[in-house]
């Protein structure tokens, strides 16, 4: 997969967002930012595009955000879109590029869009989709406007990846109602007809 070029001057402006007003993070009771992760779907078929969109609740400011994305090997990661009112930051360290700024100025709300990962479908089975952060990393968590960061309350988001099915009715074999072969008479059955016939052919004469 193809990754647009770091831009260390918008990483840059990420890093001071969710360090400023980290001093005080300690002094100051954090604000929760409530996290929601929705598909459109809850099962999907081997090869189908899986977008998983990130929604964000908070009654307090938030100016930036970086998370990481953690899910099985049944996904295959292709890339996140910023939400539209956030300014998307490519030049995160690991490379997934999940980061966004508020420059148009800083948001508080219900069911915020942060943006929408896609994924691929690629293996059967039930795989969780979860939120995380790393510690340590300056791109990384929820920042608040001047009053550091955010504590994190992330529901995961469980999908289940099902191989594709044939929609085909089944072909009936015999029985009846059904397309199959007609029944064979049993050789009783047989008899009985014979002499039925025997019967009509003397009433004629």
């Amino acid at each position: 997969m193809t990754r647009k070029q770091t831009r260390p001057q918008t990483t840059a402006w990420l890093a001071a967002a969710l360090t400023g007003g980290a001093i005080f993070a300690t002094q100051i009771h954090a604000e929760t930012i409530d996290l929601r992760l929705e598909s459109p779907a809850n099962t999907y078929t081997t090869g189908d595009a899986v977008d998983v969109e990130v929604y964000a609740t908070t009654s307090a400011q938030l100016v930036g955000f970086g998370f990481d994305l953690i899910a099985g090997d049944e996904l295959d990661y292709n890339g996140y879109d910023t939400g539209p009112a956030f300014t998307s930051v490519r030049g995160t360290p690991d490379g997934d590029g999940i980061a966004g700024l508020a420059f148009s100025g800083a948001l508080d709300g219900v069911d915020i869009l942060l943006g929408t990962a896609h994924y691929d479908a690629a293996l059967v089975g039930e795989v969780l989709v979860q939120l995380t952060t790393t510690a340590g990393d300056l791109t990384e968590g929820f920042a608040r406007f001047g009053t550091g960061f955010f504590d994190v309350n992330a529901t995961p988001l469980s999908l289940s990846i099902v191989e594709p099915h044939d929609t085909l009715p089944p072909v009936v074999v015999g029985g009846g109602g059904g397309g199959g072969s007609p029944p064979v008479p049993e050789p009783a059955t047989i008899s009985l007809l014979a002499a039925g016939l025997l019967a009509t052919l003397r009433r004629r004469r």
